[in-house]
């Protein structure tokens, strides 16, 4: 499968370059970073584009990739309001994959925290922590993961974020009463395992009908 990279010189673009070097059947024939635009792909030379760029470029390969009916995974943060409309109305002409964390881990998670029913009495705290580096804050994930706790627990959510060192990525959930608490924590250890959801992800859009598509459809595909 040839595959463009969006955002291929940052961390995640990395990350991808080696997976994808080592894997078999995938190969990366385009990038696009801050200094190569999309518009110089060569869309006869590409089966589908996996992006973690800036909102800036994203809007770029968003648009290229609906322009020559190409499959797109992103997993960038940070979009405004317009570009997530925008990236809705992409989705009724190709199949795309979105989700701000791309990793079995998270969303095994996230399945978890949707059966979580405390005591009032408990505090609910999001812990997220990731390198000094990464600029939205708190990150999508933790947003993701908040967004997965019942309507009614929403509310009471405190989300702490920090950044730190060189961390990949961690997220705690605590529910804390008065003699006792509990902890479920996510923490990856490198990116590579957010390189190989977004691999996967790719590999399962190819041939679908055009639709915004989650990451539990890949999970929970066989």
């Amino acid at each position: 499968m040839k595959v463009a990279l969006s955002g291929s010189t940052g961390r995640m673009g990395q990350a991808l370059q080696e997976l994808i070097k080592n894997t078999k059947g995938f190969q990366v024939t385009a990038e696009a970073h801050g200094g190569c635009s999309p518009s110089s792909w060569n869309p006869k030379n590409l089966d589908g584009v996996i992006d973690f760029s800036l909102p800036p470029l994203f809007s770029e390969t968003l648009s290229w990739c609906v322009t020559y009916k190409k499959p797109l995974v992103s997993g960038t943060t940070g979009l405004t309001a317009k570009q997530k409309k925008n990236l809705e109305q992409a989705a009724q002409k190709i199949p795309i994959c979105y989700a701000t964390n791309m990793s079995w881990g998270v969303w095994l998670v996230k399945n978890w925290i949707k059966t979580l029913s405390p005591p009032s009495s408990f505090q609910i705290v999001l812990e997220d922590i990731h390198h000094k580096g990464k600029k939205d804050q708190p990150s999508g994930t933790a947003l993701s993961l908040k967004s997965s706790f019942s309507p009614s627990l929403k509310r009471k959510v405190k989300v702490i974020s920090e950044r730190r060192g060189r961390e990949f990525g961690t997220h705690r959930i605590i529910l804390r009463g008065e003699e006792e608490e509990i902890l479920l924590q996510h923490k990856a250890f490198n990116r590579r395992v957010f390189a190989k959801g977004a691999l996967r992800a790719l590999k399962w859009l190819k041939g679908r009908p055009p639709g915004l598509y989650s990451i539990d459809s890949i999970y929970q595909s066989k």
